[in-house]
């Protein structure tokens, strides 16, 4: 199966993805020549020999396939159909999300794509979290993310409309959701 999390900055998506992780026995990040962080990471599942591959990196609140730069949409689909064929996949990030052509092309119909419905005002909230946390002084201009975020809230009827599997849910519906999916 594969699980792409769609959602703005402050949705949840990384926070998301580590809950998931953390209920495998360990997570083995996999690096590629050139990139400092992980490319993606390994994760062996507690009860099968289906393992779970997940996207990104997570060592900031800031990861996911955002942090895979060169090439992206060619990286991030290319490594979805290759990683597929030996397991369940799993990738978020606001870059992905940008790109409803290929998103349509490259998922596979057991492909599912969960588009978090958390509030705007929510999101906007988290980001200043973060924003604090790292010393951020300058006050945060909602305008980049509410403008990703209405165009993710255009996207998901359309990518529906195409065919493709979307389901929108709280954060903690997509996990309970992602949870049973994968088995952990």
């Amino acid at each position: 199966m594969i699980v792409n999390v769609r959602g703005t900055s402050g949705s949840g998506k990384s926070h998301l993805v580590k809950q998931v992780m953390q209920c495998y026995l360990y997570s083995t990040p996999r690096h590629v020549e050139g990139r400092k962080q992980p490319l993606y990471y390994e994760c062996q599942h507690p009860r099968k020999e289906n393992n779970l591959f997940v996207l990104g990196h997570y060592a900031t609140a800031c990861g996911g396939c955002d942090t895979i730069s060169k090439d992206p949409f060619d990286t991030v689909f290319g490594l979805v159909e290759q990683l597929a064929q030996h397991g369940d996949v799993m990738f978020e990030g606001l870059l992905v999300s940008a790109e409803q052509r290929r998103t349509k092309e490259k998922l596979q119909k057991d492909a599912v794509i969960i588009g978090l419905s958390t509030p705007l005002e929510e999101c906007l909230a988290s980001i200043g979290l973060r924003r604090a946390e790292r010393g951020e002084e300058r006050p945060l201009n909602p305008e980049n993310t509410t403008k990703r975020y209405n165009s993710l809230e255009r996207m998901y009827p359309r990518l529906k409309a195409e065919g493709l599997n979307v389901l929108r849910f709280s954060r903690e519906e997509a996990l309970a959701f992602v949870r049973e999916a994968f088995g952990v």
